[in-house]
């Protein structure tokens, strides 16, 4: 006969072994501290992990442009469209370089949709959703959820070329008035309607800015990482005519002061949504940014909502990594550029008409960041 080891009690019944109510609750309170405690290393694990994975996206973005490079004939692609096969024919058909780079990251096939539309002289934002809804992983960066998602009919991106330490307004630049003469403002490696020649880049390869990062633009959103602050003559300088950083009244450290609280930008701001919204668009919101304020800046503009490309702007970079942005190099190294890095006298006394801030020649007014953005600045102090 088996015998059980199950104990009476005074009283003859059985007595059940188990855990009173006060140890389950202890247990699941201890349980909920170490949940507690592991998540954030899980979280941050996690995020390193998608940093990395940023890192190589942007990295082979340089190393695309540099095999470009080698294809055609020692010079840059285009940061947006010259005039097609005719220039000075007055129609710009707004592509951007991470269409004409598609073949040096092996997507030849949407290279090749892309190029029918643009032979055909549409436009990137008037193509069908064959191409505006094409996802290039390789141009979305995975700690930024925005890329997730299709925004007015677009698949997003998270990288964006450098024009330098001057503001971008496209239609001062490349091909002007049916000629071939050349304003030339652009100081960064890649320039609107422009080729720039490797050589031009004398301040050094290592030097010198290529692409970095923007926080895709949700509709909606209202954080200055994402979002730009529309008809801000306050920043550029008010009147008529005020459509260049060299101009008196020009003051970045205003766009600086936009921001409202640790995302967002003040309630008094009109912001319109547009940074790396269309992946393919090579307008200035969509696709660039300039080495003026520190990255995780405000966007500062002086036209209005839905001014997508005429209107001088500071275009800031900015990610959703803690504390700044990955930058690639013009020769395929990546750096991780902190939000703090020198940026010289953003109200310095020097604002105006001839010795503006912003210069065509010479050393950068905007300190380290300044200089990186700069191909021939004639810096070399830029660590």
């Amino acid at each position: 006969m088996l015998k059980s080891n199950v104990k009476l009690g005074g009283g003859g019944n059985l007595r059940k072994v188990g855990f009173t109510l006060v140890e389950l609750l202890v247990v699941i309170a201890i349980i909920g501290i170490l949940i507690g405690l592991l998540l954030p290393a899980v979280q941050a694990a996690r995020e390193a992990a998608r940093r990395m994975q940023c890192t190589n996206n942007v990295k082979q973005l340089a190393l695309a442009t540099m095999n470009y490079v080698d294809a055609n004939a020692d010079t840059l692609p285009l940061g947006q469209d010259c005039w097609g096969a005719t220039p000075g024919s007055g129609v710009t058909r707004e592509y951007g370089v991470r269409v004409f780079l598609l073949p040096y990251v092996e997507q030849a096939a949407v290279y090749n949709l892309a190029m029918e539309y643009y032979n055909d002289g549409v436009k990137f934002w008037e193509s069908g959703a064959d191409l505006k809804e094409i996802q290039i992983d390789g141009y979305q960066c995975p700690s930024d959820g925005g890329t997730k998602n299709l925004i007015d009919g677009y698949r997003t991106a998270s990288y964006v070329c450098s024009y330098g330490d001057y503001c971008p307004k496209t239609e001062e630049w490349g091909w002007v008035n049916g000629s071939s003469g050349r304003t030339d403002y652009a100081r960064g490696a890649l320039q609107p309607k422009t080729w720039t020649p490797l050589a031009s880049i004398t301040d050094g390869t290592s030097n010198t800015a290529l692409f970095s990062e923007t926080v895709v633009a949700v509709n909606g959103a209202t954080t200055f990482k994402n979002g730009q602050a529309c008809s801000r003559s306050d920043v550029f300088g008010a009147g008529t005519g005020h459509n260049s950083c060299e101009l008196s009244g020009f003051n970045p450290q205003t766009c600086l002061n936009l921001k409202g609280d640790t995302t967002s930008y003040r309630s008094d701001v009109t912001v319109y949504q547009a940074r790396g919204k269309r992946w393919g668009d090579g307008q200035l919101p969509f696709g660039t940014f300039c080495t003026i304020l520190p990255p995780n800046s405000p966007n500062c503009s002086i036209g209005g909502v839905g001014d997508d490309g005429v209107s001088v702007r500071i275009l800031s970079a900015s990610s959703n990594h803690s504390g700044g942005v990955n930058v690639a190099m013009v020769d395929g190294s990546v750096r991780f550029v902190s939000e703090t890095i020198d940026c010289g006298n953003l109200t310095g006394s020097t604002i105006g008409d001839n010795t503006g801030l912003c210069k065509r020649s010479g050393k950068s007014s905007f300190g380290v960041w300044g200089a990186l953005g700069s191909r021939d600045g004639g810096e070399t102090d830029v660590n």
